[in-house]
């Protein structure tokens, strides 16, 4: 299949692309930059192709609309409404591009059936203090157990609890202290060095007796959220459904 790239780098097929040159000459909008490119300087045309700035001009298609969202929905782990829409205004201006994200994610069906509700619950949080600089603490949890692939049943999500910055590393179910604390050495230690402090929710990895003696003897503090408020931890909750989200949309059961 040929594709056309674009200079922001999204891949395009190329039918679509002849699509939206075959299109400019009948649109109401830029119909008039393509006949006469010279009064519009605010516009470039290359290879046929209209930018503005460095979007890329989309004519009023509704096939050229749809492989588009496509493109940056279905095949961009079926993001939310404002950062499908962050994403493809970066690539792309065509008139009404809001409501047509809009519209295109609630209509998902994808989306419908594996995405839960983000509504926020009731009562009061009980939130951790804010880190004071990033990597500084951490979250670090456990999805699993998954179907079997390459020999890995499970992931581990590190999560810095600032940034949000999310790292995901496979594991298997049966893996015990000293394998978990491989993998964070080998992972998360090496990139950014060793975190102050590092939240779990009392998976029976971390209260063993191995894991506590290490980061006692590493000045490390654990943090333990209860069942009676699991959401002191938020921000990896956070990153667990995403993680979990995408995983729903791509893997097979």
């Amino acid at each position: 299949m040929e594709v056309c790239l674009i200079t922001t780098g999204a891949e395009v097929d190329s039918d679509v692309m002849n699509a939206i040159k075959a299109t400019y000459a009948e649109d109401r909008l830029f119909g008039p930059v393509s006949m006469n490119p010279e009064r519009y300087p605010a516009y470039s045309i290359l290879i046929g192709l209209i930018y503005h700035n460095k979007q890329l001009c989309i004519p009023s298609d509704k096939m050229v609309w749809e492989a588009l969202l496509a493109m940056y929905h279905d095949d961009q782990n079926h993001f939310g409404i404002s950062k499908t829409q962050g994403n493809l205004s970066r690539d792309f201006l065509w008139s009404g591009i809001t409501s047509d994200v809009k519209a295109y994610v609630r209509s998902c069906s994808s989306c419908t059936q594996n995405k839960s509700s983000t509504q926020a619950p009731t009562g009061f949080l009980h939130l951790l203090p804010v880190p004071s600089n990033r990597f500084l603490e951490i979250a670090l949890d456990f999805i699993g157990p998954l179907p079997e692939s390459n020999g890995y049943d499970c992931i581990v999500i590190m999560t810095d609890r600032l940034m949000d910055y999310v790292l995901i590393e496979p594991m298997v179910t049966t893996a015990m202290a000293p394998e978990i604390t491989l993998l964070f050495y080998q992972t998360w230690y090496h990139r950014f060095g060793l975190s102050h402090g590092i939240t779990s929710d009392r998976d029976k990895l971390f209260v063993s007796r191995f894991w506590q003696k290490l980061f006692k003897k590493l000045n490390v503090h654990l943090h333990m959220s209860t069942a009676f408020h699991p959401e002191t931890d938020g921000s990896s909750e956070r990153s667990n459904k995403t993680a979990i989200e995408a995983l729903w949309h791509y893997g097979n059961t």
